[in-house]
């Protein structure tokens, strides 16, 4: 009873602190997403799509559109960043994992940043993201050999060539079912360049969950994946 009462009043001097407030208006919010800017968030549409045998990703999945308050939320994860958004978030995800219209992945990778850039930021945004999936989460199989410049502002020749060679997959990979997971997906190279390394080091299949989708680059479709970038 002592040591609950305890728990209980550090929370709430931490409360009291640090009051929670939404991470995209900035209000003061029961939660890290209030009411009103969640309202705002629109569905990927479609959340779900094949892409067929022979590529390297055979489905691409996605909770929401890139735009709006969804966007401003994926930006102020990544580059603010705020830990407000840490666990709506997270549950987002692991509800969009669990819709997911296919047979249990074996694994969850999230998508590596580069050494240098997780030190400057203090986390990968993917890994929150992957936080609250009940899965096997891999931060092992798929590792980040070479610094890139963020995708953001780049148009798609330099998209394309931003990525390639940045990925490095492990041999424990081999037979395993990967699920990626990233906070967005626009272009589509990163993603793609992730698949490639992991069916090459014999991955059995390979697809991506991403927070959201779309976005100036290909509004909402993946762009020309089926090319060698």
């Amino acid at each position: 009873m002592e040591l609950r009462f305890i728990q209980t009043a550090v929370r709430l001097i931490g409360e009291i602190a640090h009051p929670t407030r939404c991470g995209t208006c900035g209000l003061l919010s029961e939660t890290g997403l209030c009411p009103t800017c969640r309202a705002e968030f629109e569905p990927a549409d479609p959340s779900f799509e094949w892409f067929g045998s022979g590529l390297p990703l055979l489905f691409r999945a996605a909770a929401f559109r890139y735009h709006g308050r969804a966007a401003a939320a994926v930006r102020h994860l990544k580059y603010l960043p705020n830990p407000f958004l840490f666990e709506p978030m997270a549950l987002d995800m692991a509800a969009a994992f669990a819709r997911l219209p296919l047979t249990p992945c074996d694994v969850v990778v999230p998508v590596p940043i580069h050494p240098l850039r997780r030190i400057e930021r203090g986390f990968n945004q993917a890994e929150v993201l992957c936080s609250r999936i009940e899965a096997d989460v891999r931060t092992d199989l798929l590792r980040r050999i070479r610094r890139t410049r963020p995708q953001a502002g780049l148009d798609i020749d330099r998209r394309r060539t931003n990525v390639r060679g940045a990925f490095s997959a492990e041999p424990a990979v081999e037979g395993l079912a990967v699920l990626l997971v990233d906070d967005v997906t626009t272009s589509g190279f990163t993603a793609f360049e992730c698949g490639r390394e992991l069916l090459r080091a014999g991955a059995s299949r390979v697809g991506v969950l991403a927070y959201a989708t779309g976005g100036q680059a290909s509004e909402g479709e993946p762009h020309e994946w089926h090319l060698d970038p």
